[in-house]
């Protein structure tokens, strides 16, 4: 479909694209999917029609005017794209949690290398171990965070039968 094309208009046809009418008889629209109206529109001579309509009764001939994402549906479907939404209470929690675990987890790695430290007197040690042990952390969270199952569903061998008394000893 192009812009200048005729589209011929029957109730149960859903508009493919923004058009102008040229012809109509007792044309009506449903607008709801783009305006929210939850009434039919009667349409006629000149007005235009958006994409995504569904006609509801009567029928007419329209020139088409714009097409794919130029149109009110397109530009639509285009803003809601951009929309992010906002994090569910899991993940604010989640995050939380993670920073605060983090938090820990580093200042254990700072009393370890006090401790080390100030026990041998080789500080450099210390702090290579400090640094081994929060290396070693950050590489087991992030393997936790990167596997596509957990741990206990990734062990089990075989799936379980769905009632436990279908399958006698088959566990």
């Amino acid at each position: 479909m192009r812009e200048g094309d005729c589209v011929l208009l029957e109730e149960g046809d859903r508009v493919a694209a923004d058009a102008r009418i040229s012809e109509a008889v007792g044309l009506a629209l449903d607008e709801s999917l783009l305006t929210g109206e939850s009434m039919p529109v009667q349409k006629g001579g000149q007005e235009t029609i958006m994409a995504g309509s569904l006609v509801v009764a009567g029928r007419g001939r329209a020139a088409v005017v714009v097409v794919g994402e130029a149109t009110e549906l397109g530009r639509l479907g285009r803003s809601l794209a951009t929309l992010k939404p906002p994090a569910t209470r899991l993940q604010r929690r989640t995050r939380r949690m993670t920073r605060r675990v983090t938090l820990v987890a580093l200042g254990l790695c700072l009393l370890l290398a006090l401790l080390l430290g100030a026990r041998s007197g080789q500080w450099p040690d210390a702090l290579l171990a400090a640094l081994a042990l929060a290396l070693a952390q950050a590489a087991a969270w992030a393997g936790a965070r990167l596997s596509p199952t957990p741990p206990a569903v990734a062990s089990r061998s075989r799936p379980r039968p769905a009632h436990p008394t279908s399958s006698p000893g088959r566990w």
